[in-house]
């Protein structure tokens, strides 16, 4: 594999997961009784213009032959069209994912975090062979393989007698005893999944079209068009939530955006950082690179962003699961 793309997947993808944790803590005062969309839609919202900050800033500090090469390279802008529709769907599942969040409490939210992460990376790079084509090699396929083991392991967790009551968004400072929240969580972790995985598919499509010289300009220029376009299904929900007047009486109020947002944005600033740094990876690699590289940027994403929200909230892992980040890490090496 070539070594910055996988450099490149291994460290984006590192750092991107505390991007989980940014959306994590902005659902975390979530209720029952209360508007959860609305509370999703803000976080996702900040986190998404957050995002944007450092592939703008990296854009700004390349040098001017750099950014005249991107911005003439003319094979590059013929897939924005493709880009911005990616985009918006996987805004969407970005904003289904901070609902998931917010229907799960702090003995769940690992468990969910998982969940969209661990499908994202599979159905990302099942999507980019399907669509895009690409030949893998045969430690490739043996490296995705432990990937998926890995990613089945972390979502392994021994029942309990009150494995039901672990779940749903708090209510009055209980946990809601309705096992309907733990599934409803579930199913739109997985739906937030599929929907990101067009977000990558559009971005490989995108970086993936123009010379190498090009690579770092390409991969800015898409990331932050890719969050920045991003924002309009959130934006489109607040504004409808706005003029029909739910907004004002069920948005967040001062004290979360005077505690809450500020985590959500330093989140997002982090894990934009990491995007770019993915994002940089699948402008490099090879065509049969492709999905395996997004399989170790998304495994190791998924490993980290479930560790900085267990370790935030103190959620326990079971056996299975570390042997699940064993794996991932193993086929970390192997794909190297």
């Amino acid at each position: 594999m070539h070594g910055a793309a996988f450099a490149s997947a291994v460290i984006g993808g590192a750092i991107w997961g505390l991007g989980v944790l940014g959306r994590r803590l902005g659902v975390t005062d979530a209720k029952v009784d209360g508007d959860l969309s609305i509370l999703s839609a803000y976080t996702f919202t900040v986190y998404s213009f957050g995002s944007a900050v450092i592939p703008m800033i990296d854009y700004l500090i390349m040098s001017d032959t750099d950014k005249e090469a991107g911005m003439k390279d003319n094979t590059w802008w013929q897939t924005v069209p493709i880009l911005v529709m990616c985009a918006a769907a996987s805004s969407l599942g970005g904003f289904t994912a901070c609902y998931a969040l917010a229907l799960s409490n702090k003995c769940s939210s690992c468990m969910v975090a998982m969940v969209e992460t661990g499908v994202y990376s599979v159905a990302g790079a099942a999507l980019i062979v399907l669509v895009l084509g690409g030949h893998p090699e045969l430690h490739m396929y043996v490296s995705g393989a432990f990937i998926i083991i890995g990613i089945l392991l972390l979502h392994f967790k021994k029942a309990g007698p009150t494995s039901f009551n672990d779940y749903g968004a708090t209510a009055g400072g209980r946990t809601s005893a309705d096992g309907g929240h733990a599934s409803k969580a579930y199913l739109f972790a997985g739906l937030a999944g599929i929907l990101w995985a067009l977000g990558i598919l559009g971005k490989r499509y995108s970086v993936a079209r123009g010379p190498h010289e090009t690579a770092r300009a390409r991969a800015t220029l898409t990331y932050a068009l890719y969050t920045l376009f991003g924002t309009i299904p959130a934006l489109l929900f607040l504004s409808y939530e706005f003029f029909n007047g739910r907004l004002l009486r069920g948005g967040p109020g001062n004290d979360w955006l005077s505690h809450r947002a500020p985590l959500v944005l330093a989140g997002a600033l982090v894990s934009g950082l990491g995007g770019c740094i993915v994002t940089y990876a699948l402008a490099v690699a090879a065509a049969d690179e492709a999905a395996l590289v997004t399989l170790i940027a998304d495994g190791v994403y998924t490993v980290t962003g479930a560790a900085f929200v267990a370790i935030a909230f103190n959620e326990k892992l079971e056996p299975t699961q570390w042997l699940g980040a064993a794996c991932i890490a193993l086929a970390v090496a192997l794909a190297h």
